[in-house]
């Protein structure tokens, strides 16, 4: 998502971004029936910005369908998702850049109890 302004008052953070007019894809799928082509689509766009994510050392770590916005192209109207909710995401250094002694991996629990994978809570 784009974010245009940010303005900051005594208080607060304010954040001007793009606006999508279709809201999250979670409340989205409720009222909405997508054929197999448009789901391709979303599915595609995901994974492509978790792939440019993770070309920037950037890990989501709380992709859920709140987090994904739905628009579409004010020129073409095809279908467009925002990836969304970088607030626990964290950034990394690539394995093969690390030296061994000082390897450190993720292991807090983050994300959304309701997405979080049962190996993740085994472990």
């Amino acid at each position: 998502m784009k974010i245009f302004e940010l303005y900051e008052d005594q208080k607060r953070f304010y954040l001007v971004m793009e606006f999508c007019s279709g809201g999250d894809l979670y409340n989205d799928i409720l009222k909405t029936t997508y054929s197999e082509k448009d789901t391709s689509i979303i599915v595609l766009q995901v994974l492509q910005a978790v792939a440019y994510c993770h070309t920037e050392n950037v890990v989501h770590r709380d992709i859920k369908l709140e987090n994904i916005l739905i628009d579409s192209d004010q020129q073409t109207g095809e279908l467009e998702v925002k990836l969304t909710d970088f607030g626990v995401s964290a950034t990394y250094e690539p394995f093969w850049k690390k030296k061994r002694k000082n390897h450190k991996y993720m292991v807090d629990m983050v994300g959304s109890p309701h997405y979080i994978a049962p190996e993740v809570l085994v472990s």
